[in-house]
């Protein structure tokens, strides 16, 4: 009999945890659901409120360790009124932007809009200007800095109630880290190169080493950092190239990894040439990793 009731109360507990599984998955999946139907709805009425980085899943999040928590960072937000080239709202929209720290607030993290001392903003997206609009959420961190391993989370959040009213955000969560190296890329698909936007702002000086596939980028060898390099490894590429008309292979060495000298509070801007003009290789971005990766050593 003992053993029955142990039978029992076991299947009771399987089935109870079967229950509140099954509850969560409906809730997750019906709400992904009911915001693909009301983003149709919305679609077959003419009505675009769209981003490059939110959306209506409430639970978007991108996790970025390009950050040292010594300076501030920013993360570029754009806002649209359109879907695609073709689809496009004919009248300006208005919208309320905001952001909030929801995680590092303990430790003294601000962040703003635009500007600080603005935590929202309104704005309105114009056709004239492309129907498109551009914030920048600005993540202040404490003056004493932050220590590895801290996390800090941003959400930022857009409405509109223009007509119809609709709700797009995600988070940002930005991972202290000893290796990596306060770094941004610039770029622009069509564009021949990019920018690596490299940052010390701490009070001593660093080496930095960067890795990178000479097969997808390749380092300016104008640049300063390659005359200055502390070492150097190098890849052997054979390319196929046709000089009027008659095609020969190309074999050379290329860069693939550096390592030099970033002196102490300061910065180096450091241009790569793109073999595809056509990719936009921006970071952060979304959950678009970094073509190059940046590593820090204290010097």
């Amino acid at each position: 009999m003992k053993k029955d009731k142990k039978k029992i109360n076991k299947f009771k507990v399987i089935i109870f945890i079967l229950i509140v599984f099954l509850f969560f998955t409906i809730t997750v999946f019906g709400r992904y659901i009911y915001n693909n139907i009301r983003d149709r709805y919305l679609a077959s009425k003419s009505f675009y409120f769209t981003s490059n980085l939110l959306t209506t899943n409430s639970k978007e999040e991108y996790r970025y360790s390009n950050w040292g928590g010594s300076g501030d960072t920013e993360i570029p937000i754009e806002l649209y009124s359109y879907d695609n080239e073709l689809l496009r709202m004919e009248y300006d929209l208005s919208y309320n932007i905001t952001c909030e720290v929801i995680k590092g607030k303990d430790k003294g993290i601000t962040c703003f809009v635009d500007q600080k001392g603005f935590t929202a903003q309104d704005g309105i997206i114009a056709v004239e200007n492309g129907n498109k609009s551009v914030h920048r959420i600005i993540v202040v961190p404490p003056t004493s800095g932050l220590d590895i391993d801290d996390q800090v989370s941003i959400k930022v959040t857009a409405t509109t109630d223009d007509v119809y009213s609709k709700t797009i955000s995600a988070t940002f969560t930005f991972v202290i880290t000893a290796q990596e190296a306060e770094y941004e890329i610039e770029d622009v698909a069509g564009d021949s190169s990019l920018t690596l936007l490299l940052r010390n702002a701490t009070a001593s000086g660093s080496d930095i080493t960067l890795e990178f596939d000479p097969k997808v980028i390749r380092l300016d060898m104008n640049d300063e950092i390659y005359v200055t390099n502390e070492s150097i490894e190098t890849e052997t590429i054979s390319e196929e190239m046709t000089v009027n008309g008659e095609t020969f292979t190309n074999t050379a060495k290329f860069v693939k990894k550096i390592t030099f000298k970033l002196n102490a509070e300061s910065s180096r801007n450091i241009i790569f040439y793109k073999m595809d003009p056509k990719q936009d290789y921006t970071y952060p971005n979304g959950h678009t990793e970094s073509v190059i990766k940046c590593t820090r050593t204290q010097s």
